[in-house]
C-alpha cells in the first residue's frame, strides 16, 4: 500500500482508498455548514479516530477561527476521563483537520433508538455528564452547549463530552454575554441576552438532558421556535407521571427560570437521585481545584500550525496573526510530527499516535497522577484572551427564524406589532431602588452580617464628596476569602443605585473554593437574594 508521505498534501487514492495525512477516510459521522466528521484509520496501526475536518475557506472568517482555536486550547488543557481527547492537528490545502479520540456512537442516537431511557440506566451516564462539567467548571470552563448530539458513548456507556467550540473560559466577577448554543437547550437568560454565569447555563443544559433521557421529548416543545423561547423564558413545562419523585425533584431545581435559585454542580453530585446507588465512599467525589499547567501532547503538522495555538512557541517564519499554507506535501506524514514543546522529533515511532490514544482510554491513573503532580496555580489571566465573537444561530431569535420560515416553506409566522415606546428606556449599573437609603442601608449590613462578612464603610469626608456611601466587605464563602466593594448612589430625590464589585486580592485570585469556581458571583447571588 502507498503510504501518505509520498501522495498528495490533501488526500491520496489507492484501489479506491482516501487519505488525509496519514488517515484512511472512512464514512461521515456528521456533516455541518463549517466543517464535516469522518471516521480515520491509521494507515499503519489501524488505530481509529474522528477527523473533524474544518474547511480553510471558513477560516478566513476571523470568528470561526477564533472558534477554532478556542476550541483546541480548551481540549489541550482539560484532562478528564469523560472528556474527548485531542490526538492532532494538521493541515491540508481544504481542511485543517482535528484529530479526535472515536466513540461508538451519541446520546441522540441512543434515545432515538429506545425513545427514552430507564432511570438506571439514565443515572449511570448523567453521573459522568455532570462529573464533566463539573471539571470543567472548576477550571473556569463554560461548555455552553449541551446537548445530546455532544455527549458520546462507546458500548459501555462510557461518556465523553465534545464540541467545546462554543466554551470560554470565565473570570470570577465577569459574566459572559454571548448568545450561543441551540434554542431548545438555551437558558433564559441568554434567550433574553442578558450578561450570565456560565455555570449556571451548564446546569440548566443538565436538566434538559436529564428530561430528555428520561422522557425522550424536550420540556419546552411548541409548533415554533419563537413559541419555545416564551415557554422556556416562562418556565412553562409539565414531567410525567412516570418521572419517579426524585428524579421529577432534580430536574425542577435545574430548569428554575431565576439562576440565582438554580441548583448548583456540588448541590447536584449530593442529590438523593444523583448518588442512588452508589457506595457511601463514592458518594464525595475526589475534585481538585488545581489547574494542570502539564498540556496534553498533541501533534501538529506543518509544525508552523503549532504557533497559532500555542503564544509561547516563536518561529522567525510565521506569524501569529498569519494562517501557514503548507509547501512541502511530505509535512503531513507521520514522520514528521511536532509537539507542543516546539521541538521536532528526530526519531519518530509510527505507532507513538496510536500508543498514546490507548493510554489515555484505557489508564485511569494518568488522570489522576496529572493533577497530583500540578502543584501550581494557573490564574485565568494567564490565559491569552480569545474574546468570545460567536454569532447567534439564525434560529436563535424569533426574527431571524419566521424569515428563514418563511423563505425555505413560504408560510409566514403570524407575529403581533412590536409596541411603540412612549418614552426612551433610562439605563443604570447596578441594582436600582427606590427605598430609603437609610433603610437599604440596614438591610445591606444586616444581610452582611448574616453571611458572616466582615466589613467596614469609607470615612465621612469620601462620602460627602462623592455623594454615595462605599461599604469594603470580605465574606468566606466555603473556606474562600471574596473582597466585596458595595456602593450606594444617590440618582435623584427618590431613587438610588446599589453597586457591587469584586475587589482582587492575592488571595481571593489564588484560592478557588472547592464549592464553586466562581466564590464571588456565588456571594453576590446570596447577598441579593438576602436584601431583595
Amino acid at each position: 500500500m502507498q503510504t501518505p508521505s509520498s501522495a498528495s498534501a490533501e488526500s491520496e487514492k489507492d484501489s479506491g482508498n482516501t487519505y488525509v495525512g496519514p488517515w484512511l477516510l472512512g464514512r461521515t459521522l456528521g456533516q455541518g455548514n463549517l466543517a464535516k466528521v469522518k471516521l480515520g484509520k491509521h494507515f499503519q496501526t489501524n488505530e481509529k479516530v474522528a477527523l473533524k475536518m474544518v474547511y480553510n475557506d471558513e477560516l478566513e472568517d476571523k470568528d470561526t477561527w477564533k472558534r477554532l482555536q478556542r476550541e483546541v486550547t480548551i481540549l489541550r488543557q482539560l484532562h478528564h476521563p469523560n472528556i474527548i481527547t485531542l490526538y492532532q492537528v494538521f493541515r491540508v490545502p481544504k481542511y485543517t483537520v482535528l484529530a479526535l479520540e472515536y466513540m461508538d456512537t451519541d446520546l441522540h442516537s441512543m434515545v432515538v433508538k429506545h425513545n427514552r431511557l430507564d432511570e438506571c440506566t439514565t443515572r449511570k451516564i448523567f453521573r459522568q455528564i455532570v462529573h464533566a462539567i463539573d471539571y470543567c467548571h472548576l477550571h473556569r470552563v463554560a461548555h455552553r452547549d449541551l446537548k445530546l448530539e455532544n455527549i458520546l458513548l462507546n458500548k459501555d456507556l462510557v461518556v465523553k463530552l465534545t464540541d467545546f467550540g462554543l466554551s470560554n473560559f470565565m473570570l470570577d466577577g465577569s459574566f459572559l454575554s454571548t448568545s450561543c448554543g441551540t434554542p431548545h437547550y438555551a437558558a433564559p437568560e441568554v434567550i433574553q441576552g442578558r450578561y450570565y454565569d456560565g455555570c449556571d447555563v451548564d446546569v440548566w443544559g443538565c436538566g434538559i438532558l436529564l428530561y430528555l433521557m428520561l422522557v425522550g421529548e424536550f420540556p419546552f416543545e411548541d409548533v415554533t421556535i419563537s413559541n419555545v423561547l416564551s415557554r422556556v423564558c416562562k418556565g412553562i413545562y409539565t414531567i410525567p407521571s412516570f418521572v419517579s419523585s426524585s428524579a421529577s425533584d432534580l430536574i425542577r431545581q435545574m430548569l428554575m427560570v431565576l439562576p440565582t435559585s438554580r441548583i448548583k454542580v456540588a448541590e447536584i453530585m449530593q442529590h438523593p437521585w444523583f448518588i442512588a446507588d452508589l457506595p457511601t465512599h463514592s458518594r464525595l467525589p475526589s475534585r481538585t481545584s488545581s489547574f494542570s499547567s502539564k498540556h496534553r501532547s498533541v501533534t501538529f503538522s506543518p509544525p508552523d500550525l503549532a504557533i497559532l495555538f500555542d503564544p509561547s512557541i516563536t518561529s522567525p517564519s510565521s506569524s501569529v496573526g498569519q494562517i501557514p499554507q503548507p509547501t512541502d506535501h511530505s509535512a503531513l506524514s507521520p514522520s514528521k510530527p511536532m509537539s507542543i514543546s516546539g521541538t521536532e522529533s528526530p526519531n519518530p515511532d509510527p505507532a507513538s499516535l496510536c500508543y498514546s490514544s490507548y493510554e489515555d482510554l484505557y489508564s485511569a491513573t494518568s488522570w489522576h497522577s496529572d493533577m497530583a503532580e500540578s502543584s501550581g496555580f494557573l490564574d485565568p489571566t494567564d490565559i491569552p484572551p480569545i474574546p468570545s465573537n460567536v454569532e447567534t444561530l439564525r434560529s436563535s431569535l424569533p426574527q431571524r427564524h419566521a424569515s428563514f420560515m418563511n423563505k425555505v416553506y413560504n408560510h409566514p409566522l403570524s407575529r403581533p406589532p412590536a409596541p411603540n415606546r412612549l418614552r426612551s428606556l433610562r439605563w443604570h449599573y447596578g441594582i436600582q431602588t427606590a427605598k430609603n437609603p437609610i433603610e437599604v442601608l440596614r438591610k445591606l449590613c444586616e444581610a452582611l452580617l448574616e453571611l458572616g462578612a466582615r466589613f467596614r464603610p469609607c470615612d465621612e469626608e469620601s462620602f460627602l464628596k462623592e455623594n454615595k456611601y462605599k461599604v469594603f466587605s470580605c465574606i468566606t464563602c466555603h473556606n474562600s476569602p471574596v473582597y466585596l466593594v458595595i456602593e450606594l448612589f444617590s440618582i435623584g430625590p427618590s431613587a438610588s443605585v446599589i453597586d457591587i464589585r469584586f475587589s482582587s486580592s492575592d488571595d481571593s485570585i489564588k484560592y478557588t473554593s472547592s464549592y464553586s469556581p466562581m466564590p464571588f458571583l456565588e456571594v453576590v447571588k446570596q447577598l441579593i437574594l438576602k436584601i431583595a
